[in-house]
């Protein structure tokens, strides 16, 4: 997973033993490790997880449930770009996976929040990676100034219909 803006430690992990989703914030300090033993490290989901997580509502707040969409499209976009897929090579991947992609970016577009630069400029990639390339430049548009490099880079890819991951640094 390349996301330099993602925690390093996950939010949420995934038991090795008993598969259920653990929320990080939710867990009760009941030891501490002692120096010099080892403690298991948590383990970020993988796209696979993070999808059941999500068709199982494993989350308990619109935070949470934002936390694991986010992540799902960061993982799809990295197998999407460590794989150099074409949209032609794609129509043929797995219809689960292709419906959950859009349905998870859709979701996206409902929770994320305008009032947040961040999430705005979020909002923006979700409707590209939709197809949706005016209402994309009408978001990048609304950018404060000092991101005019953004929205150059945004704005060419809307130009040439460019729906797939794009290098924004």
């Amino acid at each position: 997973l390349y996301a330099p803006m993602m925690d390093a430690s996950p939010s949420v992990s995934k038991c090795p033993n008993c598969y259920t989703f653990i929320w990080i914030n939710n867990l009760e300090s009941i030891e501490s490790v002692k120096e010099g033993e080892h403690a298991s490290r948590l383990k970020s989901l993988n796209l696979l997880d993070c999808m059941e997580a999500i068709d199982g509502e494993e989350y308990g707040s619109v935070q949470d449930e934002k936390y694991l969409r986010v992540k799902a499209w960061w993982l799809f976009n990295d197998y999407l770009r460590e794989s150099k897929h074409q949209e032609s090579e794609l129509d043929k991947r797995d219809d689960v996976i292709k419906d959950f992609y859009k349905s998870n970016l859709l979701r996206l577009k409902q929770i994320l929040n305008l009032d947040n630069v961040n999430e705005k400029i979020q909002l923006a990639e979700v409707c590209r990676n939709l197809c949706e390339f005016e209402s994309c430049m009408k978001i990048i548009n609304e950018l404060p100034a000092n991101l005019d490099w953004l929205v150059q880079k945004i704005t060419a890819a809307c130009e040439v219909k460019n729906s797939f991951v794009i290098k924004l640094r």
